[in-house]
């Protein structure tokens, strides 16, 4: 018997035919970041998972077959791997809408500096949702905030602002078709919108003075 329900008893081989029991932390990588499904099995429990958890990020979960197998704080929900295979996985208890809650850091992922890739979520005016790829990290104060920067409007302004792979795209129109529209970003740039060569038609403007 082990001390307490954190702990699992495991049948081990320990070398030249020998086998040994020993007491094991039940969930010893549960809710650390990972990449990778092979960062979240450990000595003994080799049934962990990497499970995506949306825009907070990637973590481990431990494998189950209900609630009960579980950690306070945790349920047992259908997950899916960063690999792509289906699993079911420890999690942290999330909203009435099923979302997963937050994870924090062990004392041995906070020594290790374990770290994950996260985003940054946001609608645009337009209707659109923008997403900014960034890392966080376990440090001496728990999981760190998200480094990606918040996605807006694309400006003229040298800066892949939405996160869509394109810089300043669209970014300039003044919707007057007797203006050429021109992004110079930089020092003393921004959007210019230059009158069209002289003799170009130029009488969708509704002014019958140009």
């Amino acid at each position: 018997a082990c001390p307490d329900a954190a702990q699992i008893c495991k049948t081990m081989d320990i070398g030249a035919g020998d086998i040994a029991s020993y007491c094991l932390p039940r969930w010893p990588r549960l809710c650390d970041p990972c990449e990778a499904s092979a960062q979240c099995t450990a000595l003994g429990v080799p049934d962990g998972a990497c499970v995506d958890h949306g825009a907070a990020g990637t973590f481990c979960g431990a494998g189950c077959g209900d609630d009960s197998d579980c950690p306070t704080g945790f349920r047992c929900a259908q997950a899916t791997s960063v690999e792509g295979a289906p699993t079911s996985e420890c999690v942290p208890e999330g909203d009435e809408a099923g979302l997963y809650g937050a994870c924090t850091c062990s004392p041995a992922a906070q020594a290790e500096g374990l770290a994950t890739s996260c985003a940054a979520v946001v609608a645009l005016p337009d209707g659109a949702t923008a997403t900014c790829p960034g890392t966080r990290a376990c440090g001496e104060a728990g999981l760190g905030p998200c480094s990606a920067p918040p996605p807006s409007a694309e400006v003229c302004d040298g800066v892949d602002n939405d996160c869509d792979g394109q810089t300043d795209n669209l970014a300039c129109d003044d919707d007057n078709v007797c203006t050429t529209d021109i992004c110079k970003p930089g020092a003393g740039g921004g959007c210019v919108f230059e009158p069209v060569s002289a003799g170009t038609p130029c009488t969708e403007d509704g002014n019958a003075c140009t």
